[in-house]
This record gives C-alpha cells, sequence and structure tokens, in this order.
C-alpha cells in the first residue's frame, strides 16, 4: 500500500477547503499551514491511540537476565496486543497480566521454581515472576506509535511530522478528510459534510486494515470446540 507525503496530504486538505496551498507548509510562515501542522501531528497520534491499525503491531522478542524481573519496551511503543506474550524457550503463555492484587501475592509468597512465568505492566515495562532463574525467549506483540517514515528510510521513524516529505503510513484519503474537518471546527466553521466525509473514509480505512474471516456458526477451522450447531441449538415450534 502506497502512502502519500505529509506535504502532499496538507495540500490536498487546504484545497478541499478552498485555499493555495504553499510549495511547503513545513517552512510556510502563514498561520493557517502552521496550524495544518499541528493539526496533523494531532490527528495521527490520536487515530494510533483510538485503533489498532494492523500494520502498527509490531513482533518482538527479548531474552530475560538472570536476576532481572523488569524490561522496557522499545521507544516506539504504544500499547500492549493482548494475549501475545509467550515464553518461546518453555513454549507456554505467560501467565496473566496479574492483577495487583494477584501480583501482591506472587511477591509475599516469593513463588520461585514454577513451570510458567508470570506477568505484570506498568505502562512500557513488562516485569515478571518469578524472577528468572535463567535465560528464557519471552516473545509479544505490540502497537507501534511511530506512524511517521522520514524521507529515504525503510522503517518508521517517529510520530511528529517535521518535513514535507516524510511519509505518513496511514490512510491518505482518511487523513485529509480529517485535517479538513479539523481545521473548519478549529476555525468555527460548520464541520458537518467535512465530518461525514471523515467518518467514512475512517470506516473505510479500518474495513481495509486488513483481511478478515467468514463467520462460521457450525465449526471453526482453528478450534475443536463447537459453537452452534444440530445438538445445541433448543428446539422451536412448538408454541
Amino acid at each position: 500500500m502506497g502512502y502519500d507525503t505529509a506535504g502532499q496530504i496538507i495540500s490536498d486538505a487546504a484545497t478541499l477547503c478552498g485555499l493555495s496551498p504553499p510549495a511547503n507548509a513545513f517552512t510556510s510562515t502563514d498561520p493557517i499551514f502552521i496550524q495544518f501542522v499541528s493539526l496533523l501531528k494531532s490527528a495521527g497520534r490520536d487515530l494510533v491511540r483510538d485503533f489498532e491499525w494492523p500494520h502498527l503491531r509490531v513482533r518482538y522478542n527479548f531474552t530475560t537476565t538472570t536476576s532481572v524481573a523488569e524490561y522496557t519496551m522499545p521507544s516506539d511503543f504504544n500499547r500492549w496486543v493482548n494475549e501475545t506474550q509467550w515464553n518461546a524457550s518453555s513454549r507456554l503463555p505467560l501467565g496473566g497480566p496479574v492483577p495487583p492484587n494477584g501480583w501482591e501475592l506472587l511477591q509475599v509468597f516469593n513463588v520461585v521454581g514454577t513451570f510458567q512465568l508470570f506477568f505484570f505492566t506498568r505502562a512500557d515495562r513488562l516485569i515478571v515472576a518469578p524472577t528468572p532463574t535463567a535465560s528464557n525467549t519471552i516473545t509479544l506483540q505490540y502497537v507501534s506509535g511511530w506512524w511517521i517514515q522520514a524521507d529515504g528510510e525503510s522503517a518508521p521513524t517517529g510520530d511528529t511530522p517535521t518535513d514535507a516529505d516524510d511519509r505518513v503510513l496511514l490512510d491518505s484519503q482518511m487523513m485529509v478528510h480529517r485535517l479538513r474537518r479539523d481545521l473548519q471546527r478549529a476555525k468555527g466553521f460548520d464541520s458537518d459534510a467535512a465530518s461525514e466525509d471523515y467518518e467514512r473514509a475512517l470506516e473505510r480505512a479500518k474495513g481495509n486494515a486488513e483481511a478478515a474471516p467468514v463467520l462460521n456458526l457450525n465449526s471453526s477451522p482453528f478450534s475443536r470446540f463447537r459453537l452452534l450447531d444440530n445438538n445445541n441449538l433448543p428446539p422451536t415450534g412448538y408454541g
């Protein structure tokens, strides 16, 4: 999927608002385009927090160190992807996330020698119990907060657009309509039409973000557990 540059998105949004875009919004001294740059940063950060965009999920692994219980995630960490935390060494899922009362129980009982590691999270830190006495490879997924890719780079580089050639790693049509709506709101103009266009673009972007399976009420190809079939549907038609 191709992504537009920050400069192109601002230019398209400005044109929809009836404005003449400058050659480079990031070097412009026009207050409108200074505002456009700020709105782009705010919109991107909001969208990363509001929806789990599949292309921003990162698979990450690290090796535990003997006598070290706390590990910090990479600098682009935004939030956890639930139920992806595994101990690849034992091929067992990490137990948790353990709630605060359960975590205190683990500390009080000073659990050691268990086959399963338990975990507790605090912001961008993952804490395991019992404290490792050997190396274990922990694998998990998290959502990256980096949605900007600087020109010439092959991977995301940050969450703040600073140059017109920065690539915005979010649906371009969605971002254009978002900027158009946000500017009209900021200026006190009627933004109803822009809001409708943005909401449609947002739903399309979410729907196209990844493939989805066909829902089957009879069975699942990845589970041996029955959902609904002739053996567990209640009888009908008797009253």
